[in-house]
C-alpha cells in the first residue's frame, strides 16, 4: 500500500508540474490534445515499424549494401528467397526502386515488399 501511494503521489506531481508547465509556456487545450493524439498515432503505428524494421535488421534472407558502381550511393539491397523444397531453382525477380525523385528516400523502405 504504502508503494501505491507513492507512485500515486508521483504521478500526481508530475500532472501538476505538467500543467503549470502548459500554462507557463500559454499552451492550449488544441495543443495539449494534437500531441496526445499524435502520440497515441504513433503508438498504433509502432509495432507494424518494429516488425519491418527486425525483419531488415535481422533477416538471414537480406543482404544489405551490396556495391553496384563506383559511387557512394550506388548500392541496393537483395531480398533472397528461403530454400526449401517448394522453392524453384529458377524464381520470379522483382525490381523494386525508392522513389524520392532519385534524392531523398532509404533502401529499407522497400523491406516490406522482400518479406
Amino acid at each position: 500500500i504504502k508503494k501505491i501511494w507513492h507512485l500515486f503521489s508521483e504521478l500526481l506531481l508530475l500532472t501538476q508540474l505538467s500543467i503549470e508547465l502548459l500554462l507557463f509556456f500559454k499552451l492550449g487545450y488544441k495543443c495539449v490534445k494534437n500531441f496526445v493524439c499524435m502520440v497515441i498515432y504513433v503508438s498504433l503505428l509502432m509495432p507494424a515499424f518494429l516488425q519491418v524494421a527486425w525483419f531488415y535488421l535481422r533477416s538471414p534472407k537480406v543482404v544489405r549494401s551490396v556495391v553496384y558502381g563506383p559511387k557512394p550511393r550506388n548500392r541496393l539491397d537483395l531480398f533472397l528467397p528461403f530454400p526449401d523444397k517448394h522453392t524453384e531453382p529458377k524464381a520470379p525477380v522483382v525490381i523494386f526502386v525508392t522513389g524520392g525523385m532519385w534524392i531523398i528516400g532509404y533502401k529499407a523502405w522497400g523491406a516490406l515488399l522482400g518479406k
